[in-house]
């Protein structure tokens, strides 16, 4: 039997729904188990086929997953499909209803927009904040909570930081898309005043500004490096003194590395990770850079250059990030959808 998976990903919401996707399908196939991907139009059709996955395309809108109900379920009938794992922030009610008739339903949850009815949902992130148990106390979903749910690729297992005396290597990267261009103001405020700076700028699939990245490298070659659509995300991590990164999944692997790190948000659903992140003092946080980018934007390196003068507090941080996680949440979850479909068929 397959495993499937509906996600999406493209210029407006980045690849983040996919590149975790991948790493759950990649547990799946050290399982045993093959994966499939069902995506709503063919924008991520290539970055998963690079990684070794086919894919169904439904030709549908990726924002308005109601009208693709009856074609998912068509294909749900023709190929005997018993799980499918859902990410998309654009589910409804009604759909996964529908859905859950006709096969388990495993829906991979951020936002807590409401009780959604399915099978098991997982949230790795900022569970602590809810209630879930109150909230599914009166349903028969399961409920995996917690980081140790978080899903990475297996480059991120057993990864270890190196506390360095000097320190000026910077892991920078602004999400698949970073439509504010915060990658080129962040490095062209830093790199100007302090040029023994390395900055390693990660540029997504998406990146429209990567043109102007890339002449900021020409007059800058010994100081910025610029990374498209890298593979080796871990090693690239492993290199740097400390990071700067937009929330998401990414915070997660910078954990599991151990790097220090100055996170903030763009989007609304970065908030609440990176607060919660930032309360527990595991990363410094600047918070929403939407509002006023250019203070924003000093804050952030001002205290990106503090923390690299100071190598006793990024060893504390490091340590704090390393107890997040240890990477290996796609093997759990691989594991425990394996062990949940046993348990249905008996």
């Amino acid at each position: 039997m397959y495993m499937y998976i509906r996600a999406d990903g493209n210029d407006i919401i980045a690849t983040g729904h996919i590149m975790r996707c991948i790493a759950i399908a990649d547990a799946f196939k050290s399982k045993g188990e093959d994966t499939i991907f069902i995506i709503a139009d063919e924008y991520p059709k290539e970055i998963i086929e690079q990684h070794g996955y086919k894919t169904i395309c439904l030709n549908t809108v990726w924002n308005d997953m109601d009208t693709e109900t009856d074609k998912m379920i068509e294909l749900i009938e023709q190929r005997g499909i018993d799980k499918i794992l859902i990410d998309s922030y654009f589910v409804t009610e009604d759909y996964l209803k529908k859905l859950r008739k006709y096969s388990a339903i495993i829906y991979m949850d951020d936002l807590n927009q409401m009780t959604y009815p399915a099978d098991v949902i997982i949230n790795y992130s900022s569970y602590d904040r809810m209630d879930y148990n109150k909230q599914y106390c009166k349903t028969n979903t399961q409920l995996w909570l917690g980081s140790m749910y978080t899903p990475l690729r297996q480059e991120f297992f057993d990864c270890e930081y190196t506390l360095r005396e000097k320190a000026n290597r910077i892991f920078i990267t602004t999400g698949g898309t970073d439509k504010y261009n915060v990658a080129l103001q962040i490095s062209n405020r830093m790199i100007k005043d302090n040029n023994d700076l390395e900055l390693y700028i990660i540029a997504g699939r998406y990146n429209k500004n990567i043109p102007e990245l890339l002449k900021l490298q020409l007059e800058y070659p010994e100081n910025i490096f610029v990374f498209q659509n890298a593979d080796n995300m871990a090693e690239l991590m492993q290199q740097c003194d400390m990071a700067i990164s937009a929330g998401g999944t990414t915070l997660f692997e910078l954990c599991a590395c151990g790097i220090p790190t100055v996170c903030f948000g763009f989007a609304d659903n970065q908030l609440e990770l990176i607060r919660m992140l930032g309360e527990q003092n595991v990363m410094i946080n600047i918070g929403d850079i939407r509002e006023g980018m250019k203070e924003k934007i000093e804050e952030l390196v001002e205290e990106t250059l503090a923390l690299l003068k100071n190598k006793t507090l990024r060893g504390q941080y490091s340590s704090k990030m390393s107890a997040i996680t240890d990477g290996k949440g796609a093997l759990r979850i691989a594991d425990k959808i394996l062990d949940y479909t046993k348990l249905k068929e008996r």
